[in-house]
């Protein structure tokens, strides 16, 4: 029986589509399955029916030193430097740190005890897992959840970005698929493809080597933040990206995209989930708008983003008026006077409530009537029956990789506001493949949020397109094809 061994950050982004692929995994007799992190990701892996190895945890103060680093990484105002900064010292030098030294000892553990396991797998973003499988000359599984220019440029293989016909999608800057200007093509975008490496491997290799040092590891020497050092016997990279989205390219032989690894809608009857008993808000919600034969879009920016006053006022401003009852006089508002009124559903941390304008605050009841009757804001929805439910005709997202795939599993057409990280990069890839609009949310108005959606939600080729992507994406298993290719990936090493 082969023992894989999965290694992973405990950020929610992460964890969530490496679980489900290892709970895939655990369904197969012919191995055993584990799931090592930090204490902080115990409860999600467990509630997966996984086996969980604790691999230490953060005290009070480094719990809320890593939460504030990792919201600063999702600053709109804060500069590509600093965003570089706050999600290397958060993930290189304060997860990466505690996870090695916590992996590390229990890999010496199961040495002496003759039970290393035959495969680790780990997160791509989980610098533990690259040095363990090093120091422990381990096969090595990486599950990449970034759009896949970034994966490669990420694992020290940027010259696959090269091709004229692949876009620039780096952090900060991307470059339209369809730009038909030729120094922009075939001089500025291969130009800024190097600098952008280069400067990533600057700030994270000087963590990365830091960590090294005190594992008592040499020097990285191949180039690339996370790229595979000399001592790691076998790889397979496994992309939670699709072709659906990213531009095709050859790839390394030991390179695969599986598609989504977080939802899974391939078995019979998996789609639409349903609303359950804890969701009868939204659940009449939605039944009530489709009732009146009126769209409803969904607002959710994820569980890092940390919104400004000035970001919630414009998106109050702007849901207010789109939702503005069809029986009154909207002229003085910036809605255009033929468009249909829409129901908002807006997921909004309880915290972050509290800067909405009185009449949008969940304490109010829905029975108060105007605006509040028509725009319900909750802390927690089920998100993936709320996107599956067809009232709902657009997603206003931050544009992170897991809701993306949500959002278009469920064939729904997307605004995108992003914030950071590979959030730019798939909101260009959104818009070069006609399922979405982009909203700078540093510039985000009331007017600029009221246009986005109305454009979305008038143009019929755009929901069509998305209809048609989402058929496509439900009709594999990305986290299926990922339990595959690492039950290959085992058994090639024990033949």
């Amino acid at each position: 029986m082969a023992s894989i061994l999965f290694a992973c950050i405990p950020d929610q982004g992460h964890l969530h589509p490496l679980t489900a692929v290892a709970a895939q995994l655990a369904k197969h007799r012919s191995c055993s399955v584990a799931v090592a992190s930090l204490e902080q990701a115990r409860s999600g892996v467990e509630k997966a029916g996984l086996a969980f190895i604790s691999l230490g945890s953060f005290s009070d103060e480094e719990a809320s030193e890593h939460a504030r680093l990792t919201r600063a990484v999702f600053d709109a105002g804060a500069s590509f430097t600093e965003k570089l900064f706050a999600v290397t010292t958060a993930q290189v030098e304060m997860a990466g740190g505690k996870m090695a030294a916590g992996l590390f000892q229990h890999l010496e553990q199961a040495r002496s005890a003759g039970s290393m396991p035959d495969v680790l797998v780990t997160d791509n973003l989980t610098v533990a897992g690259y040095e363990a499988a090093e120091q422990f000359q381990l096969p090595l599984a990486v599950l990449a959840q970034y759009p896949l220019s970034q994966s490669l440029l990420m694992a020290g293989l940027n010259s696959y970005n090269y091709p004229s016909d692949v876009p620039l999608e780096s952090m900060p800057l991307n470059f339209s698929a369809h730009t038909a200007n030729p120094l922009l093509r075939y001089v500025v975008s291969p130009a800024l493809k190097s600098l952008t490496a280069l400067a990533s491997d600057w700030v994270f290799k000087a963590a990365r080597n830091r960590l090294r040092a005190q594992l008592g590891m040499p020097r990285m020497v191949r180039g690339g933040v996370f790229a595979l050092q000399e001592g790691v016997p076998r790889s397979l990279f496994i992309c939670g990206a699709s072709w659906e989205l990213n531009a095709k390219r050859p790839l390394p032989d030991n390179w695969q995209l599986v598609g989504p690894m977080g939802v899974d809608y391939s078995a019979p009857g998996s789609f639409p989930p349903q609303l359950g008993d804890k969701d009868a808000q939204a659940q009449q919600f939605l039944q009530d708008a489709q009732a009146a034969g009126e769209n409803v879009i969904y607002v959710a920016t994820g569980t890092m983003v940390v919104l400004t006053q000035h970001q919630i006022n414009a998106m109050a401003e702007a849901f207010q008026t789109l939702a503005a009852d069809p029986n009154t006089d909207t002229s003085t508002t910036t809605s255009s006077s033929s468009s249909k009124p829409v129901r908002v559903i807006w997921s909004l941390k309880e915290a972050t409530q509290q800067m909405l304008p009185e009449e949008l605050r969940s304490s109010q009841p829905a029975e108060q009537g105007g605006s509040s009757s028509r725009v319900l804001v909750l802390p927690w929805f089920n998100q993936a029956a709320v996107l599956a439910h067809p009232a709902v005709k657009l997603f206003v997202s931050h544009g992170g990789l897991g809701s993306t795939n949500e959002g278009l599993s469920a064939g729904k057409p997307i605004v995108c506001m992003p914030f950071s990280g590979d959030q730019p990069t798939i909101a260009q890839q959104l818009v070069d493949r006609g399922v979405g609009v982009r909203v700078d949310p540093v510039r985000l108005t009331a007017a600029r949020m009221v246009a986005a959606v109305q454009q979305v939600l008038q143009d019929e080729r755009c929901s069509h397109t998305a209809a048609a992507m989402g058929e496509r994406l439900r009709s594999s298993s990305g986290a299926g094809t990922a339990a595959q290719l690492l039950l290959q990936f085992a058994a090639a090493g024990s033949s």
